[in-house]
């Protein structure tokens, strides 16, 4: 599973003990409602607890049925980073992830797709110990896999065929129609390592500006070298080709992602009066990426009362700077800024 076994370490033994399969990657820490929590997927559930209490070790499937807000916040972060590991976006108004969560499938081995049998079209999702799938658009008439086990014959999905589901909880009023992007999650994140220190005060100014970069991925690379002890820039917020949206310095704080440049008149010292957002660049620009910069942009400029105008490249301020963001879509993403 990508990850080093500790035979001394709660989250083993407990994993070992309660046959949770393999890890899906090494364990991370997390940082929610400002408190600090470990975490490691596995394949049946994922483990954690909060720091430093090591040996109160929890599982995600526990807060499955959560209705209190800071249960739900909790959960669908270790959901987020859970699906994440599996190459998957997790949805909370989706009826898969719903029903996944709720009958306890385990984690994501992929992220929702298409295919098509006959006349019919159906969405599937693989999950650990089975796949869900329903004919498009019936979306909250979700199936198992496994309901067709003891078909007489090959079985063909198709809504004549396949047996009746186990009853599904019952679903928002949301979860009838075609799944729409979630809401976006921002996630603190906390570097196993020494903090870096490449930020500073803003002496009392005020934040005008929203300036996008771009980093060649892969984004956990992005993020280490962002926090290590002799980094020389880092910015506030990191956003994942997956979508994933990383902060990792307050906005109270003047991040070194940008530089001197000029702007409104005068030259000025550009991390004083700006929030810096790197994304990460994989190739293209995937839609879940360029949707949770949109969101980011957004919620942000909502918070500082900002004008469409405020977000910028820094390659609009540093001319010599040509390409950052590299071979990003200005203009489309332009008319994402509300």
């Amino acid at each position: 599973g990508g990850a080093t076994f500790h035979p001394d370490w709660a989250f083993h033994q407990f994993a070992l003990a309660s046959k949770l399969g393999p890890p899906l990657g090494e364990s991370a820490t997390i940082t929610i409602d400002g408190a600090q929590y470990a975490f490691q997927p596995f394949a049946l559930d994922t483990l954690y607890n909060k720091v430093p209490n090591w040996s109160d070790v929890r599982r995600l499937s526990q807060l499955a049925n959560s209705a209190d807000a800071p249960s739900v916040r909790l959960r669908d972060t270790l959901l987020t980073q859970t699906y994440a590991r599996g190459a998957a976006i997790y949805h909370p108004d989706w009826a898969f992830h719903q029903l996944a969560r709720t009958w306890n499938l385990g984690a994501a081995l992929s992220d929702s797709y298409r295919v098509a049998s006959g006349s019919a079209q159906y969405a599937i999702q693989v999950y650990a110990t089975d796949t869900l799938y329903n004919v498009i658009p019936n979306w909250a008439d979700v199936r198992r896999l496994s309901q067709l086990a003891n078909a007489p014959r090959p079985a063909v999905l198709s809504a004549r065929e396949a047996p009746a589901a186990a009853p599904a909880p019952k679903l928002p009023a949301s979860a009838q129609l075609e799944p729409a992007p979630a809401a976006f999650h921002i996630v603190q994140y906390s570097s196993p390592q020494a903090l870096a220190v490449a930020f500073g005060d803003r002496s009392g100014s005020k934040i005008n500006l929203l300036v996008l970069h771009s980093a060649p991925g892969p984004v956990a690379q992005i993020l280490a070298d962002m926090t290590a002890l002799d980094t020389q820039g880092m910015s506030h917020y990191v956003v994942a080709a997956d979508g994933a949206i990383y902060q990792l310095v307050s906005d109270d704080c003047a991040a070194w992602h940008a530089g001197m440049a000029d702007w409104n008149g005068r030259r000025q010292n550009i991390n004083r009066i700006s929030l810096g957002i790197t994304a990460e660049q994989a190739g293209n620009y995937p839609a879940a990426q360029l949707a949770a910069l949109a969101w980011l942009a957004n919620t942000l400029r909502a918070r500082y009362e900002l004008p469409a105008d405020a977000v910028l490249r820094w390659s609009d301020l540093a001319p010599d700077k040509p390409s950052d963001p590299d071979a990003f879509p200005w203009e489309a993403f332009r008319k994402r800024m509300k």
